[in-house]
C-alpha cells in the first residue's frame, strides 16, 4: 500500500460520463506530478475541493490497483 499527500488542482465530471454523474474526478499534484484520479461519488470524495489537501492511497489486489482520495487533516509536509 502506498499513500501520498497532495493538493487538489481540479475538480471535474469526466467527459466520457457526462449522462452519469456518478463519476468525478481530480488532478492532484504529488511530488511536483499531476495524477488524475476518476472514481464512483461517495461520501468521503464528494466534499473535496480544489485547493484541498487530499490522502491518496494506492494498494494492489489479485493485480488490480485500487485508488482511494480522501480529504486531509494535517499538514503538506508531514
Amino acid at each position: 500500500m502506498e499513500r501520498k499527500v497532495g493538493r487538489v488542482i481540479e475538480v471535474f465530471i469526466p467527459e466520457e460520463d457526462n449522462l452519469n454523474d456518478m463519476n468525478i474526478g481530480f488532478k492532484v499534484l504529488v511530488d511536483d506530478d499531476v495524477i488524475e484520479i476518476i472514481e464512483e461519488q461517495n461520501e468521503s470524495n464528494i466534499n473535496i475541493l480544489k485547493d484541498d489537501l487530499v490522502l491518496i492511497t494506492k494498494q494492489v489486489i489479485s493485480n488490480k490497483e485500487f485508488i482511494d482520495i480522501e480529504l486531509y487533516d494535517g499538514d503538506l509536509n508531514e
